[in-house]
């Protein structure tokens, strides 16, 4: 549900706001940056979800684990907007630089590593 709910929400409006951007990056650098570092930041917090949720009171001997559910999914939905945020920046730049000839090509090599 996280995926088509985000990718239908946050990337016309990432697409929209990378459009106008006047940064001094470019309009899509921005973006992408800012939505890699959150995507980090949500994965660290993923792998951290079980402590945190010990330090949120989570109790193990009773199988309670609520303060680490918790963390997981916030921290999943945070990885799936912010992958979002990135993958629009990213197609766009693709189409701003290369030839045309060579953004099928380009588009191919991205579907795979993104």
């Amino acid at each position: 549900l996280a995926g088509p709910v985000s990718g239908f929400l946050v990337q016309p409006i990432v697409g929209t706001l990378s459009d106008r951007c006047v940064s001094a990056f470019g309009r899509r650098r921005p973006y992408i940056v800012g939505g890699a570092t959150v995507l980090v930041l949500a994965q660290v917090l993923l792998m951290f979800a079980k402590d945190i949720g010990a330090r949120l009171g989570d109790d193990e001997s009773s199988n309670s684990l609520r303060g680490a559910i918790s963390v997981s999914i916030i921290s999943f939905w945070c990885m799936d907007l912010s992958a979002n945020c990135v993958q629009g920046p990213i197609r766009a730049l693709l189409a701003d630089f290369a030839p045309v000839e060579q953004q099928s090509l380009g588009s191919a090599f991205m579907s795979i590593s993104v």
